[in-house]
């Protein structure tokens, strides 16, 4: 459901940046438009974990910072065998 919701959310920002191109440039408004709308759903959809991330200066947590929380991530690494991060 989410990926549905940010396809359309990513859709309509899309459309709406081709709406205002052509209504201010006319078809090289429109094609400019869809080159940056592109260029930034492609930016937003590849980087936005990193930008969040960044946003609330998530930071990685060693097991003397957080012993509870790297016990938690490690049982949950031995179950799945894939690697498992904390962060605070």
């Amino acid at each position: 459901m989410n990926t549905l919701k940010t396809t359309l959310l990513l859709t309509g920002l899309t459309l709406l940046l081709v709406a205002m191109g052509g209504a201010l440039g006319g078809r090289g408004g429109m094609l400019t438009a869809l080159v940056f709308a592109a260029a930034m759903n492609f930016g937003t959809y590849w980087f936005s974990d990193k930008i969040v991330l960044r946003m609330y200066g998530a930071r990685e947590v060693t097991e003397a910072q957080n012993p509870a929380s790297t016990a938690s991530c490690a049982g949950s690494r031995a179950r799945r065998g894939s690697r498992c991060r904390a962060s605070t």
